[in-house]
C-alpha cells in the first residue's frame, strides 16, 4: 500500500461501518425476495441473476465505499474519485435495476404519490438532464471541497448521484411494464445524448490551464494536480464510452426497421 497510506488506521482505510450499512442492505433484499415477497401481489422468488446482480452490487460499493479507494478518491487523487464516481453511477446503478424484481419496482411506483415522482423523473429527458447537471455540479471545485470535507454532505452526494444514476438508466433497463424502456432504436439515440451532456465538464478539465482540485494533498502523490485533473478526465469519458458502448451493442446489434417503434 502506498506510503501516503501509512499512519491511517484500519477502521479509516475499511470502513466497518459501510461494510456494516451494506450488510444490512443485504439482509432486507434477502427479506424482500424471500420470506417477506408473499405479503407482494403478483411476487415470484428471485432469479440468480437478480441475486447475482444484488450480491455484485454491495461488493462494488464497499470496493468503491469502504476500501483505501474511498480515502484515496477523498484526499489525495481526482482520478481515484472518478473511478469511485463511475463505479457508483456506471456500474452500481444499473446492477441495483437489475437486481430488484419487477414485481417490487412495480409494486413502488404504483404507490400514487410515488407514481408521479417515477413518472417524471424516469421520464428519458429527466434522466439525462438532471444526471448530467448534478455531476457537472458536483465536480465543481468549490462545491467537491465542501462535500469532501464533510462526511455527511458527501454521502448525500454520493446516493444523490445513484439515485440519479438509476434514473438515467431506467429508460434503457426498465422491466416495470407501466414504466417501460425505450425502443431499441430510441435507446441507441438516448445513449448518444446522455454521452455528450457529460463531454463540456470533461473538456474543460482536460484543457484547463490551472487545477481545479488543488486542494488534494500533492505532497507524497507522484503526479501533479495539473496531470491528475487530465487523467481524471480521460478516465470520465473513456469510462462512459465503455459502458455506453457495450450497452449500445445489443439494440446496435438487432437493427432492424422494426428498432425504431417495437
Amino acid at each position: 500500500m502506498g506510503n501516503f497510506l501509512q499512519g491511517y488506521s484500519w477502521p479509516i482505510l475499511w470502513r466497518p461501518d459501510v461494510l456494516i450499512a451494506l450488510a444490512l442492505a443485504g439482509v432486507v433484499y434477502c427479506g424482500l425476495v424471500g420470506p417477506l415477497r408473499h405479503r407482494f401481489p403478483h411476487a415470484s422468488r428471485a432469479t440468480v441473476w437478480q441475486v447475482s446482480a444484488a450480491g455484485t452490487l454491495l461488493i462494488l460499493l464497499y470496493l468503491a465505499m469502504g476500501t483505501p479507494l474511498n480515502l484515496i478518491a477523498e484526499r489525495f487523487s481526482f482520478t481515484a474519485y472518478v473511478i469511485k464516481m463511475l463505479v457508483i453511477t456506471q456500474i452500481a446503478a444499473p446492477l441495483l435495476l437489475l437486481a430488484l424484481p419487477p414485481w417490487l419496482l412495480e409494486t413502488v411506483v404504483t404507490v400514487p404519490f410515488l407514481r408521479r415522482v417515477f413518472k417524471f423523473a424516469c421520464n428519458p429527458i429527466t434522466g439525462i438532464v438532471s444526471y448530467s447537471a448534478l455531476s457537472t455540479l458536483f465536480l465543481l471545485p468549490s462545491i467537491l471541497r465542501t462535500a469532501l470535507s464533510n462526511d455527511l454532505i458527501h454521502i448525500l452526494v454520493q446516493y444523490t448521484l445513484m439515485l440519479s444514476a438509476v434514473f438515467l438508466w431506467w429508460p434503457l433497463l426498465s422491466r416495470v411494464p407501466s414504466l417501460p424502456r425505450l425502443t431499441p432504436g430510441a435507446q441507441l439515440i438516448y445513449l448518444l445524448f446522455a454521452m455528450n451532456f457529460m463531454m463540456p465538464i470533461t473538456v474543460f478539465l482536460f484543457f484547463s490551464p490551472d487545477p481545479w482540485y488543488s486542494f488534494y494533498v500533492r505532497d507524497s502523490v507522484a503526479t501533479s494536480a495539473t496531470a491528475d485533473q487530465q487523467v481524471g478526465a480521460l478516465v470520465m469519458v473513456g469510462g462512459m464510452w465503455v459502458v455506453y458502448g457495450l450497452r449500445a451493442l445489443r439494440p446496435f446489434l438487432s437493427h432492424t426497421e422494426a428498432t425504431w417503434y417495437e
